[in-house]
């Protein structure tokens, strides 16, 4: 038989690609909320401006530094500004290396979503209460892959073990009002030279596109469905994903089952950082980081 390529998964996977939100299923925010969001960034923008003019001119601090400097606003901000620093830390062809290596060491998860408030969205979607679905939540919040969404484990009633992720309810009219400001702001600073020409243009494609692939959970369950399909088929041993539990999939809502092991960008950052303590959990489970790579460009 002959070995199937990545090229061939990804291809069909992408074939049976399910329907998507756009920019045009996001919300409109309303003129008080944008207004809001205005006064909001007003004064980190303003202190933006300053720390770059200030380092750059007056104590006369490396790029570095003001990167530093700058990097230190956004994690200030909160889930809005985390997210920004998520965008802006992959444009390593619009901003300087050293502002986007300091926007990748302050990226974290946000603040840990209400347990009640996925236990209601369980019994809404479920159409009975929650305790007749799940058995038992962990009380820690699981560690999640997006900054817009809150996971929990949980049992099933039935005794299966899953990851319930749910997306934070308003952040999505939040977002797109945080995103009506920084179009504004990221053209002033084209106008004031403190980033490059384009960059605003460019930024905003970036994050309306980051934004539909966080916030739509129903579009990312599907996808991983059919990836999960077609290894299958393909009998590639090597590599699959989480199944879904399609009875309580929606845009805001995704349950999978739990699956044991270490993330991959896990094992990047302890591979990068070369953490000791992260490595020798991998080397007892068998996980080999050269291994890792080269499935890795197997399936690039």
């Amino acid at each position: 038989m002959t070995e199937p390529t990545p090229a061939h998964i990804l291809d069909t996977a992408q074939a049976h690609r399910p329907k998507r939100m756009t920019s045009m299923d996001l919300p409109r925010p309303g003129t008080l909320q944008i207004m809001r969001e205005a006064m909001f960034w007003f004064w980190p923008f303003l202190q933006f401006i300053f720390s770059r003019l200030y380092g750059r001119y007056v104590l006369r601090v490396s790029e570095r530094e003001r990167a530093k400097r700058s990097a230190r606003i956004f994690k200030r901000l909160g889930l809005r500004g985390l997210f920004l620093a998520q965008i802006a830390a992959r444009r390593i062809d619009l901003l300087p290396m050293d502002v986007c290596l300091a926007l990748r060491r302050i990226q974290d998860e946000g603040p840990p979503l209400d347990l009640e408030i996925v236990r209601e969205r369980i019994a809404a979607k479920a159409g009975r209460p929650a305790d007749e679905v799940i058995a038992r939540f962990e009380p820690t919040p699981f560690k999640s892959s997006s900054l817009f969404c809150g996971s929990y484990r949980a049992r099933l009633v039935d005794g299966r073990d899953v990851v319930i992720k749910m997306r934070r309810p308003g952040v999505a009219e939040q977002m797109m009002a945080t995103l009506a400001v920084l179009n504004v702001l990221w053209r002033i600073g084209e106008l004031l030279t403190l980033v490059p020409q384009g960059t605003a243009g460019r930024l905003e494609t970036d994050f309306r596109k980051a934004l539909e692939d966080d916030l739509d959970l129903r579009w990312q369950g599907q996808l991983q469905a059919a990836f999960r399909r077609k290894v299958k088929e393909d009998r590639v041993s090597f590599v699959t994903t989480a199944k879904i539990l399609g009875e309580y999939l929606d845009h805001d809502l995704l349950v999978t089952r739990f699956e044991e092991g270490i993330p991959l960008p896990e094992i990047i950052r302890a591979v990068d950082e070369g953490d000791a303590e992260t490595l020798l959990a991998m080397k007892a489970k068998g996980i080999k980081p050269r291994k890792v790579a080269r499935r890795l460009l197997y399936l690039s």
